[in-house]
């Protein structure tokens, strides 16, 4: 068990299915990955005293998890309108997948302008397109069409009153499948492993187009700025941050739970680091595991949320407690106490 940090969760699947793995394997560990002993530790110790004429030794007391209750996050503005410059770029003929560009894992934005012809009211433009795994089409900043695995056309209406139509596609790589490794062909199944636009079909003429690889490998979170919330912004692909301050950071272990009604999809850091993903939309996990060692105790921490599919308010705010919630019978979860929420803006 434990947890699938950054990009690292993997899938399986074949040529007809794919289901991504959850971030943390830790539900049915005999020692969580926090150092807690945990019922079906105890269950194989007595097994193990019954048929061996043995004295076991006391196991080791792990370090309390501690919680911080609420932290607030506030919006620091949409990849796509703002942040794509802090990021390397790629200008191409054509769309490629992630691996041409030398892309291994995160996200990848595509972008192209194309004259407005022949435009008439209530007359529709079909895009013919594969992808792998899942992501957004959005058309002069408005949300089109959701892609995953299993889409092939998008249509819509060219504005007329554009001289250019902007098109731009955000593909999410859900991760790499691991296992069930044939294809239907016979072939490893590896060798249809590629992420992005696999196959990109239009009646214009549409070239250039961008391609920025949003792999968040050396991105810096502390450059980040607080940007004005609106409800026109593209509700997808943005950052929240917020800070928990040194003096109240401990460098012991804590779960940090990002929860609906504000959060439906993304990453989260701690400071530098990628927890890896979370999805309560989905579920069954709820929190995500945050080893200690990852906190300042003499420097302010920061908590970075990238999310990838609901960003409707200014203002919102994660969780941090003491034990964890991975789902189904297997949850620890308590109902959170209520205390302030500690806001980058009150300190």
């Amino acid at each position: 068990g434990g947890t699938n940090f950054g990009f690292m969760n993997g899938a399986e699947g074949d040529a007809t299915h794919y289901s991504p793995w959850i971030t943390s394997y830790d539900y049915d560990s005999p020692i969580s990955e926090g150092g807690e002993l945990t019922d079906k530790y105890y269950s194989i110790r007595e097994f193990i005293s019954k048929y061996k004429n043995v004295t076991l030794p006391q196991p080791p007391v792990a370090d309390d998890p501690v919680s911080y209750g609420k932290v607030g996050l506030e919006y620091y503005g949409n990849v796509l309108n703002e942040y794509q410059e802090s990021f390397e770029s790629y200008t191409l003929p054509q769309p490629v997948t992630m691996e041409f560009v030398n892309q291994s894992y995160g996200y990848i934005a595509y972008e192209a302008t194309f004259e407005t012809k022949e435009c008439k009211e209530n007359f529709t433009t079909t895009f013919n397109l594969s992808i792998q795994d899942e992501g957004h089409f959005y058309l002069n900043s408005k949300l089109i069409a959701l892609l995953d695995r299993k889409s092939s056309n998008v249509t819509f209406q060219k504005d007329c009153s554009l001289a250019t139509q902007l098109i731009q596609i955000v593909i999410g790589n859900m991760g790499r499948i691991n296992y069930q490794y044939r294809a239907a062909s016979g072939d490893s199944i590896y060798n249809h492993e590629f992420r992005g636009i696999l196959h990109f079909q239009a009646l214009e003429e549409i070239t250039p187009w961008r391609l920025t690889p949003l792999s968040f490998i050396d991105f810096k979170y502390n450059s980040l700025n607080r940007s004005k919330f609106s409800q026109d912004n593209i509700p997808q692909y943005c950052f929240y941050k917020g800070e928990l301050p040194k003096e109240t950071a401990s460098q012991k272990d804590t779960y940090v739970y990002i929860e609906l009604p504000y959060f439906h999809k993304g990453i989260a850091f701690i400071n530098d680091f990628n927890l890896g993903r979370y999805w309560p939309v989905e579920g069954p996990q709820k929190s995500l595991y945050v080893p200690g060692v990852l906190f300042n105790t003499n420097s302010t921490n920061y908590i970075t949320i990238f999310e990838t599919a609901h960003c409707t308010a200014d203002k919102v705010y994660v969780n941090f407690l003491n034990v964890p919630d991975l789902g189904g019978s297997n949850s620890r979860y308590v109902p959170p106490y209520q205390e302030e929420t500690i806001f980058l803006s009150n300190l």
